[in-house]
């Protein structure tokens, strides 16, 4: 069965609520349509829905500037409280001239202060409602992560992994990994000459990478075996090993069996 993108489903749940603030919007109008002028009053206090509705790929847009995956937790914070603001305010501006415009035309005439002033009392459910469309972005996004981070899907192994880098995220294929490297509570990935961090154990890492493609040769290094160029033979049993970059990794008696099992499928 093919995987549905999460992107797929995230662009189909806004143009579904898009679809449903349109027919809130028409069914609050039809069907009080025989008690005269109150059908329009129901429309111009749904209309506010269809309005965000309409905002919602706009914040998306902002979120992906602003991502959590991508940026630090206070950098994220700070931009989404000032913009939680500013686009709260543009709808309330929006909102106001719309109902400002169908109040005067169909029911009674009012002021746009007046109008503006009525709508300000809404305003805080308006800053609700951005952080929770941020959130339900940042869910989306922490759920595709952890199925990079946790790799195995349909039982396979890791074949890519996300990491962190300034700025931004960076997709890393699995056979571009030279070697992992415990470090304290975060794991050192090299790739190119260039390391990136991520947030896990080695024990837990081990178990999801193909242990045909990378072996632990030491408690705090795990190896891609296709990088290895050399093998020299140290004291008490211990090796070095020379990867493609020229990097010499030590490996440890304690997964000797591990370099042993690699030479023999190497010959």
């Amino acid at each position: 069965m093919p995987k549905i993108k999460l992107k797929y489903i995230l662009i189909s749940a806004i143009l579904l609520w898009m679809f449903i603030s349109t027919v809130m919007v028409i069914e609050e109008g039809l069907e009080n349509v025989p008690k005269g002028m109150v059908w329009i009053q129901n429309i111009i206090f749904a209309i506010g829905w269809l309005i965000w509705a309409c905002f919602t790929p706009f914040i998306y847009s902002l979120y992906k500037k602003f991502s959590i995956i991508t940026r630090p937790t206070r950098s994220f914070l700070l931009a989404h409280l000032g913009l939680s603001i500013a686009v709260a305010f543009i709808h309330l501006i929006v909102d106001g001239f719309l109902k400002y415009v169908l109040w005067n035309l169909f029911v009674d005439e009012t002021t746009f202060y007046e109008t503006i002033l009525v709508l300000l009392q809404g305003f805080h459910i308006d800053l609700l409602i951005y952080w929770i469309l941020i959130g339900a972005f940042s869910l989306v996004d922490w759920i595709g992560l952890n199925e990079l981070k946790t790799g195995k899907s349909d039982g396979q192994y890791l074949e890519r992994l996300a990491v962190k880098a300034t700025l931004k995220l960076l997709i890393i294929q699995i056979e571009d990994i030279c070697w992992f490297e415990a470090y304290g509570d975060y794991v050192k990935v090299y790739s190119d000459d260039k390391f990136y961090l991520i947030n896990d154990s080695m024990a837990e890492l081990e178990k999801k990478l193909d242990p045909k493609k990378f072996t632990r040769i030491h408690r705090s290094t795990i190896i891609n075996v296709a990088d290895v160029r050399e093998i020299e033979p140290h004291m008490n049993k211990e090796f070095f090993l020379t990867m493609k970059n020229g990097k010499k990794l030590k490996a440890s008696r304690t997964y000797q069996e591990n370099l042993r099992n690699f030479i023999d499928n190497s010959i």
